[in-house]
């Protein structure tokens, strides 16, 4: 397993669904994941678009 360089609010965050909102861990941390993916698929797409 890999480690990321998450922010703090990312964690307050996934510690918050968690904790306050009652989510699994592992639901939590599947849902960040696909949402990190996401982000970084966006971020290399906008690259390749502006080359």
């Amino acid at each position: 397993m890999g480690t990321g360089n998450f922010t703090d609010e990312f964690k307050r965050d996934a510690v918050a669904q968690i904790t306050e909102q009652g989510y699994a861990a592992r639901e939590v941390s599947q849902r960040l994941g696909s949402a990190r993916t996401r982000s970084m698929n966006g971020s290399a797409s906008s690259r390749r678009q502006r080359r």
